[in-house]
């Protein structure tokens, strides 16, 4: 989720709920490892730093993914933020790996959250994957060329295992056992139903007397930029006036004319501690291309995401006609050097759209249908 330039900024710092452990995610020395409601689970191991192309200190890290299902197989890449390799030698302890293939590197811009920076991608043969983990397994550090990966909290893995159901099985990926591969059958994948795009045609974006008077900002000048007017449905409007004075900020839902307003609610997962990270929310500027090419953005999103450190969660919620609903749940490490496209997923769905996007009109009039 890009969430930089033209997206609206909302601050809500909302006080309640109790402290309570992170749902589907273990830390453990370098290694961070996180699964998702569908059984897809992420592991990363933190390298020590090393010297980017401007002198900078950046990490790189080992990835290792593998899904749910039945007869699922692990997927190891390595990626080295700021840097270049065009091969490297593997080893464990000093050893080098017998029998591992090549690691194929391929080189492209990946997205942090102040913007884009050069990348090495390096990924392990599949057929020799299982070669890999079994020698670190058995060891303390994995070196690849000049990159070196501490498995201390490589037990991640298996924890992984037990949340799989491959603990003990000939297809873990630590806790390796004799029993056959026997993993229990995915839950259905959560599907949101979206409202139809609403037409935002004729809407006034400028702030109706009663929702300033309810948020308590009257006395605040008109901002275009960050003030929130957004039509959800035929005579149901979101709106949210943005006033640094009055802060944390508000969000209602009402008429076209600011009548019959109501709070917004948006719905959390059970572990979400809303004092630990207050909600900082977004949203998509309709009509404004973005640094992710979309023209027109879908006004039926809310998204919030981690601030300051550039470490936390990141949620998403989509609207359903009757309220916004959950639509995604992911932790971000950029703090870490990790990628947006590698943030962690604890929560996905998937979504039916009625109506799905314009054509982008930079694009021009789309090719007649074959």
């Amino acid at each position: 989720m890009n969430h930089r330039g033209l997206k609206l900024l909302i601050l809500l710092t909302v006080l309640g709920g109790g402290a309570a452990a992170r749902a589907g995610v273990r830390e453990t020395g370098s290694w961070i490892a996180a699964c998702d409601n569908m059984r897809t689970c992420h592991a990363y191991g933190l390298s020590d730093r090393h010297s980017g192309p401007t002198g900078d200190q950046r990490a790189a890290y080992l990835r290792i993914t593998v899904a749910g299902e039945q007869g699922a197989r692990p997927k190891i890449e390595i990626v080295l933020p700021g840097g270049y390799l065009d091969s490297a030698a593997v080893s464990v302890d000093g050893r080098p790996v017998e029998g591992i293939k090549p690691v194929t590197w391929v080189s492209y811009r990946g997205s942090m959250t102040w913007g884009t920076t050069a990348h090495t991608l390096g990924t392990v043969d599949p057929a020799s994957v299982s070669l890999l983990l079994q020698a670190m397994r058995h060891g303390r550090k994995l070196e690849v060329g000049p990159l070196a990966f501490s498995l201390d909290g490589a037990e991640t893995l298996a924890w992984i295992d037990a949340e799989q159901g491959r603990a003990g099985s000939v297809s873990a990926l630590w806790a390796v056992g004799d029993r056959a591969e026997s993993v229990p059958p995915l839950p259905p994948m959560p599907e949101i139903v979206l409202a139809p795009r609403a037409d935002q045609a004729g809407l006034d974006w400028r702030m109706p007397a009663s929702v300033l008077e309810r948020t308590g900002t009257a006395g605040c000048p008109p901002n275009p930029a960050s003030d929130i007017s957004r039509r959800l449905a035929p005579g149901v409007v979101l709106w949210s006036p943005y006033c640094e004075r009055h802060m944390p900020r508000q969000l209602f839902l009402g008429g076209e004319h600011g009548e019959g307003l109501r709070p917004v609610d948006l719905p959390l997962p059970a572990d979400y501690d809303l004092k630990v990270e207050p909600l900082q929310l977004g949203a998509p500027s309709p009509g404004i291309p973005t640094d992710a090419g979309s023209w027109d953005a879908d006004p039926r999103e809310l998204y919030t995401f981690p601030w300051g450190s550039f470490c936390g969660r990141a949620l998403t919620w989509k609207w359903g006609g009757q309220g916004f609903v959950l639509y995604g749940d992911w932790l971000i490490l950029d703090c870490h050097g990790i990628m947006e496209e590698h943030r962690l997923p604890l929560f996905v769905a998937t979504v039916k759209d009625p109506t799905p996007a314009p054509r982008d009109p930079r694009l021009g009039p789309a090719p007649p249908k074959s």
